[in-house]
């Protein structure tokens, strides 16, 4: 399991150091790490999976998409699985950024890893920042609904589809 923050440096090769707290696997899945899969995460982030996780998400995403495959899904299968690329953490931690990734996530210095769990994600400092106080406040709220089942984005749209609802009986 991924936690934390920790800053790191991405240098002009485009290589930063996965942190010591990320380092520390079960023994036998250390052989993971050595072809990880880096990905275009979300918010201008990059996503870092283990291999195993990586191998898990791609089943679960074939699972739930078996059938012909909708616009969204080939979205998703182009955008986030075709930028997955392996990439091999060395004796010192370290992996090699690809320049389109790096130019993507606007990776260039200081940056910070955060850990989310399943996978490790890698922001630039100011992008990290920027999220982080933008969305603080929804903290509570999302608790909340997570708590209780639900997430914001499902209330959110269980709001629209009532207030949907109230107009056709209006009319």
């Amino acid at each position: 399991m991924f936690t934390g923050r920790y800053r790191a440096t991405v240098d002009q090769k485009g290589r930063v150091s996965v942190p010591t707290a990320f380092r520390t696997l079960p023994e036998n899945e250390d052989a993971e790490w050595k072809n990880a899969i880096l990905t275009s995460g979300l918010d201008d982030c990059l996503f870092l999976y283990t291999t195993k996780e990586w191998n898990r998400l791609m089943a679960a995403v074939q699972e739930r998409t078996s059938a012909l495959p909708s616009l969204d899904v080939m979205l998703f299968q182009r955008l986030f699985a075709g930028s997955g690329t392996k990439v091999s953490i060395d004796r010192s931690y370290r992996i090699v950024i690809p320049q389109e990734l790096r130019e993507e996530a606007g990776l260039a210095g200081e940056c910070v890893w955060v850990g989310a769990i399943d996978r490790c994600e890698l922001w630039s400092l100011e992008g990290w920042d920027d999220y982080r106080k933008n969305n603080r406040n929804m903290l509570q709220e999302v608790w909340k609904n997570l708590s209780k089942g639900t997430s914001s984005a499902e209330s959110h749209h269980d709001a629209q589809g009532f207030e949907q609802h109230n107009k056709d009986q209006d009319q």
